[in-house]
Order: structure tokens, then sequence, then C-alpha cells
């Protein structure tokens, strides 16, 4: 309303009066847990807070590696690797050379070790006292392997820039005089003498003519009696597609006769599967 001289003007306060506070809410005991959106729980994960937390593993994937896939088509002509091709080495080597590098890969491998919590329980390890992690990384599955069984001694081969953290990181879970440290490539050779060699999140890093040869530095090292697990994550069909389950866990067993090799062929070998 316009004002005109002589009127009295009316206060904002009456034509608007203020409206009482809101009530606090008090709660007896703790607040409820609403549920989120949708949307928030599949972004969990790359929280930094949660339990196995993969925003490293988003930042490996999503840096050096996602480049690497521009060689898509390279590797499909030739069968050869797209790393390689495009950084001149393996990505092992690349990330040794360079240290930052090889943390990321370090730390998102252990942010991604979820895989390993059901296999100590689908494996008899009662007979077992020497285990020997080939290319064990960060010591995940070792080390769940020695806190579950307590019996158990462990030998972590790996190579030097990676021994560094594992070591701490064994330490930190008080099982780092449980366990013996080799530095070595496991393409060249393994150490002897195991009653369970462990082979995890390895083959698949290697073509179809390096992987044998992996298998046969095992096969050298272990004596009569001595069982090879191969652990690596599961690919299922869904509707005539492969699909990633994540987590899960195939574990392939294959014993060791004298003299004999393998007792048991990939084919007919004894496999454990688990989902959680």
């Amino acid at each position: 309303m316009p004002y005109t001289p002589g009127r009295r003007r009316e206060s904002v306060s009456s034509r608007y009066p203020a409206r009482p506070a809101p009530r606090k809410t008090r709660f007896k005991s703790k607040p409820p847990e609403w549920p989120l959106p949708q949307h928030q729980h599949h972004s969990q994960p790359l929280c930094p807070t949660t339990e196995f937390s993969l925003p490293l593993l988003a930042q490996l994937y999503g840096g050096p590696f996602y480049d690497s896939f521009a060689g898509l088509t390279y590797s499909v002509r030739t069968g050869n690797e797209a790393f390689a091709h495009r950084y001149g080495q393996h990505h092992f080597t690349y990330f040794a050379e360079r240290p930052e590098l090889g943390t990321l890969f370090n730390r998102a491998m252990a942010a991604s070790a979820e895989m390993f919590t059901p296999v100590p329980a689908l494996v008899d390890f009662s007979g077992a006292r020497r285990v020997v992690d080939v290319g064990g990384g960060n010591g995940a599955l070792l080390t769940r392997v020695l806190r579950t069984h307590g019996h158990l001694e462990g030998v972590l081969l790996e190579r030097p820039q990676a021994l560094e953290a594992t070591r701490k990181e064994l330490a930190a879970a008080g099982l780092d005089r449980r366990c013996s440290f080799v530095v070595g490539d496991f393409t060249v050779a393994v150490p002897e003498g195991g009653d369970v060699y462990l082979l995890s999140r390895v083959l698949h890093d290697w073509d179809d003519e390096r992987c044998p040869t992996l298998l046969r530095r095992c096969a050298r090292a272990m004596r009569a009696g001595s069982e090879l697990l191969v652990v690596e994550r599961l690919l299922r069909r869904t509707k005539g597609r492969r699909r990633l389950r994540w987590p899960g866990t195939s574990i392939c067993c294959a014993t060791w006769a004298a003299g004999s090799g393998p007792r048991n062929t990939t084919s007919g070998c004894r496999r454990k599967r688990a989902s959680r």
C-alpha cells in the first residue's frame, strides 16, 4: 500500500506476526538411522571413511590403466599388451620406476582385498605348516590365512619396492614374526619347501605364453604333496553375458605328486567358490 501524508504507517510486525520457533526434536536414545537414497548407497564405496573404500582403485583404473585402453585396437589386432605398447614396458616395471604410481597400485590392491575374506575358511590348512605367497603384493591374503590358522608360518615373495610396505602391513597385524620376506621375481624362481603355494590375482596379468612359465616355476619349487591354490575373481554368465562377480572368489587347487607333476588337471581340479 503506498504511503500518504498524515496516515499512520502500519508496522511490518503487525501485518506479519512472527511465527513460533520450531520445536526441537528430542530423541530418548539415539536418533533413528534414516535410509539413504539409492544413489548414495551406490556411492558409499567411494567414500574414504568406509570399509574397503575404493577411491584409490578408481584413481588407478581411471588414470594410467584407462589411458592404456586407447590401445585396445592394437591389442585386438596383434594380441599384444596395450600398456606396454603405449608406455614401452609392462605396467609392473613402469610402476616400479615411478614410486608415486607404485604406491597407488599397492594401496589400490589393498582396497580391493575383500575378495580374500572367505578364502581361509574354504581351504583345509590343518596338514600344512608353511605357506608361500607368490607375488603376494601387500600380503592381504597371507595376513588373513595366518590370522585364521595360528599354526602356520608364511613366506611372501615380492619385488623390493612392494616388500617395504608389506613388512609394515604384517607388523601392524602382529604377524611379521611368523612371516619371512623374500625379494625376488616369480618369473625366474619361487622359494622351495612350502606345503601350500598361493597364486592370487597373478595369472590374469599375464598372457597365455607366460602363464605356463609361472606355473612351471611353482611346480619346480613344490615337493611331493604340496598344493598350489590359484585364487581369482569370477566371471559368471547372465543372460548370455559374462559379468564380474564382486565380491566373488574362485579357488583352483592342484596337488603335486612325486615325480609325476600335478595330480589334478585344470579341468578336473577341486574348485571352491564363495560369494558374500
